[in-house]
């Protein structure tokens, strides 16, 4: 549509309008005071040492913005819908000591929040009126949050809640204490023990106890140059994960403990630990490039970039390099992944491909599940997987009955036991051919008779049953299916394909 003058005008008009209902402030909040370290527990503050914050839109369509005042001062922008919601979650926080929870607001219009700590008790809010044109700042009395039945010793989020259809924004979150008492009493009672090694990790679990409520644990090797500080609870197990570390590596760790004054224990413990060597890289992939659409193998050019999707799993994901030329990905607290392929765009055609290839490493996984998705997702089985080796599952893709493969976007993958499988993935791509060396035959080389399954060679036979779960996937020459559920059953060698029936 061609716009005339007054179309124009107008739009000119409505952009000088929103853009004036909403002025960033022009001056900073009020500077906090200069405050002992034992003193205050800040969650976004540029006058303290701060825990961060990571926001939750918690599905209510609120919007957040980093912004500057001026060219130091950074400030949190938040725009909501009516009613709206949202909250900062961050590190647990023990802040029985602090009496008060201080707050900056700025707004053009007056409006009211409901500010409520999280803290796996009861949600205890007070409400706090912001004026229009300029910083409202308020000291929350913590009390009234203990009183209701919050666990201030356990904070881990901050809700901001009934907010009407608003732009604002907030400054200097954080916990302090009014008491002018000097802390002098260093922490008592240390212990530390390993938990676990991985391969480029090593978890300990720390305890100390010590007046203020909290503690710190500083862990360091210094003949390697590694050093990490973790806050915990007083009287409380804290993991520490050390992470960062070299595959293969002894190490002696010496570990600390101190108050935010930095009164130190008079204990040390002493940590001895070595990390996982890497094992060796999966077999290389040898099918020719025309037959083959990589998503991530290192002997072929990716058909599309990928990211991994943030999906509220507990997987971590990280990338170990296993030799010169081979890279795997790494999977920490494994419940489940989404690989997005092209940027979620649904461009994917893998629908002159028959497989599904993977080489999977469990550590402490013990099933695995994969599915590609169009809109729609079929979880398949991998079958029998054994530890401390590499495992390739080729899945036929007839195996993904209702799965369009002109149209995939991405590909998720489910382990067992969830949220704390460990494994190393590798070489996932589709295939013309089954990878695993199998070579083409015809049709009638693969046959069904007196209740066994036989195959042309001693090579992998996969068995769907109808629902197109995965119930044999081995390397055979012939599988008897004494005992399986009566039905109908579809079995793959090589391009060899058989439907049968158990009775």
């Amino acid at each position: 549509m061609k716009a005339n003058l007054y179309t124009t005008i107008l739009l000119a008009g409505a952009m000088i309008t929103a853009a004036s209902a909403y002025a960033q402030p022009t001056t900073s909040a009020p500077t906090p005071p200069e405050l002992a370290k034992s003193k205050v527990i800040s969650i976004y503050s540029d006058s303290y040492a701060s825990t961060g914050f990571e926001f939750g839109d918690w599905g209510s369509g609120t919007v957040y913005a980093p912004e500057k005042i001026g060219d130091t001062d950074n400030v949190a922008k938040f725009t909501t819908t009516a009613l709206g919601y949202f909250g900062w979650g961050f590190k647990n926080v023990n802040t029985a000591a602090m009496d008060k929870l201080h707050v900056d607001i700025y707004a053009d219009a007056a409006f009211s929040v409901r500010v409520v700590p999280i803290t796996g008790g009861k949600e205890v809010g007070q409400t706090i009126d912001v004026s229009a044109g300029k910083w409202t700042s308020v000291d929350l009395e913590t009390k009234t949050f203990a009183d209701g039945g919050a666990n201030l010793a356990n904070v881990y989020q901050i809700k901001f809640d009934n907010v009407p259809s608003q732009t604002f924004y907030v400054d200097n979150v954080y916990f302090w204490s009014t008491s002018t008492d000097v802390d002098t009493e260093a922490p008592a009672g240390l212990t530390a023990t390993l938990v676990e090694s991985a391969f480029t990790s090593v978890t300990l679990s720390c305890k100390a106890t010590d007046n203020s409520g909290a503690v710190e644990f500083v862990v360091a090797d210094e003949a390697k140059g590694y050093n990490k500080t973790a806050g915990g609870v007083s009287g409380e197990a804290t993991t520490v994960v050390l992470d960062g570390l070299t595959a293969g590596t002894d190490y002696n760790f010496t570990v600390k403990a101190r108050d935010a004054e930095g009164n130190e224990c008079a204990d040390v413990a002493t940590i001895v630990a070595s990390t996982a060597a890497l094992p060796e890289p999966a077999n290389k992939a040898s099918l020719p490039d025309s037959k083959v659409i990589s998503i991530f193998c290192d002997e072929y050019t990716p058909a599309c970039p990928f990211g991994i999707g943030g999906w509220g799993q507990s997987t971590k994901v990280s990338y170990l390099q296993l030799a010169a030329d081979d890279q795997a990905i790494y999977l920490e607290n494994f419940n489940y992944l989404g690989f997005e392929l092209n940027n979620n765009v649904p461009a994917f055609d893998a629908s002159d491909m028959l497989y599904l290839h993977l080489d999977i490493y469990p550590l402490t996984l013990t099933k695995l599940q994969v599915t590609p998705i169009w809109g729609a997702e079929k979880l398949v089985d991998c079958g029998e997987l054994t530890a401390g080796k590499w495992n390739t599952i080729v899945l036929p893709l007839t195996s993904f009955d209702g799965i369009r493969l002109d149209n995939i976007y991405q590909i998720k993958f489910v382990g067992q036991p969830d949220g704390t499988a460990k494994a190393l993935l590798d070489n996932i791509y589709f295939a013309t051919e089954d990878s695993s060396g199998v070579a083409s035959m015809a049709a009638d080389k693969l046959t069904y008779a007196d209740g066994t399954l036989r195959g042309a060679s001693d090579a992998r036979i996969v068995v769907c049953n109808v629902m197109g779960q995965v119930v044999a996937n081995t390397v055979a020459t012939e599988i008897p299916t004494a005992g399986w559920q009566p039905g109908l059953y579809i079995a793959r060698q090589g391009n060899s394909v058989v439907k049968f029936v158990v009775k």
